[in-house]
């Protein structure tokens, strides 16, 4: 945040321009480490939490070929597989025993060599970073259609290093089809890229709360309702008079008690004059307009933005910042943050 100066770069065509390549930035150098918040989905849509994970190894069944014309090589085709994975856990839900072929006649006593069952699976995997540690985000990991193939299982007597059994089961998973995609099992959410929003509501269906109970979707559905996820969306009647939905409480709200002047916030909207603005559909946090101030260091700064009319040139000396927060102190002394 900086108060006085200003470097606006520009492209030949009037658009503000990035900066070029910088490495080894605070909060750009990433990891990925730990394995948490496990979920076993039922076939009958409950879902119980799986405690005691401690691996999950997935296994890219990819195929390289290379194809040659007149003896060089031109291209490779590459060859899709299904996902695999191998499943790693000190202990499993009591649910999990009849998934991977076990029956039970009655309490206490287990029947093996049973057909085994499909389930699917939810777990987390941290991201890490030099700046926030290794919480900084998160992804997380849903598996549909699986079956569990147990591994070897070695037991002995307890001796002066005692160690405990981990549990070991091969996964497999059957494509599922989904209109527009390859067939596929695995689908990853990204907490760092996907709207804050859309992440607390899928969060509240795959781990339940204090009113909803804990559920996995079909795949499709689960897709679908991704796609059709919104903020606000804006309806023009066609006579100059509009209306904005919300797909979830919080963006638009009432500021008199007459419930006759409402505002909304963190949208696609853009400021064309002081009373005049330019409304649309805010499907995620990627459709709001976003500006970016750069500290040169020098004491000027740098205003930048991927959206289109945020930085207008008025003539070839004058520009005009809308959707900024800007604070002035004096007639000619400002402070301009990034607006997102």
């Amino acid at each position: 945040m900086l108060s006085v100066g200003l470097r606006l770069e520009l492209t030949d065509d009037g658009r503000s321009a990035m900066p070029g390549l910088v490495w080894d930035q605070v909060g750009d150098r990433t990891y990925e480490s730990g394995l948490d918040r496990g979920v076993l989905y039922l076939p009958d849509g409950s879902a119980v939490p799986w405690n005691g994970l401690t691996s999950i190894v997935e296994n890219f069944d990819r195929e390289a070929n290379p194809v040659y014309y007149d003896g060089m090589k031109i291209s490779e085709l590459i060859t899709l597989g299904s996902f695999s994975a191998t499943l790693s856990a000190v202990t499993y839900p009591d649910e999990f025993t009849e998934l991977e072929g076990t029956a039970s006649l009655k309490g206490g006593f287990i029947l093996q060599d049973q057909p085994p069952q499909s389930f699917a699976l939810c777990y987390r995997t941290k991201v890490g970073n030099d700046f926030a540690g290794p919480d900084a985000h998160y992804k997380i990991h849903i598996l549909y259609n699986l079956f569990a193939i147990p591994s070897d299982k070695t037991y002995a007597s307890v001796g002066d290093d005692p160690s405990l059994v981990e549990f070991e089961w091969e996964i497999t998973a059957i494509p599922e089809e989904v209109p527009g995609f390859r067939p596929m099992a695995h689908i990853i959410i990204d907490s760092s890229k996907i709207d804050p929003w859309l992440l607390e509501d899928l969060e509240l269906q795959l781990y339940g709360g204090s009113i909803v109970e804990a559920s996995l979707l079909p795949m499709p559905s689960l897709v679908e309702f991704i796609k059709e996820w919104y903020r606000v969306k804006i309806v023009d009647h066609g006579d100059g008079s509009w209306s904005a939905i919300e797909g979830r409480p919080g963006f638009i709200t009432f500021i008199d008690v007459n419930e006759e002047i409402f505002q909304i916030i963190k949208v696609n909207a853009t400021f064309l004059s002081e009373d005049e603005f330019e409304i649309s559909d805010t499907t995620d946090d990627a459709d709001v307009p976003n500006l970016i101030i750069y500290d040169n260091g020098d004491g000027t700064w740098t205003a930048a933005t991927a959206s289109d009319n945020i930085i207008v040139m008025l003539d070839e000396d004058t520009f005009e910042i809308r959707n900024a927060t800007v604070l002035f102190q004096s007639d000619d002394i400002f402070r301009i943050t990034d607006e997102v």
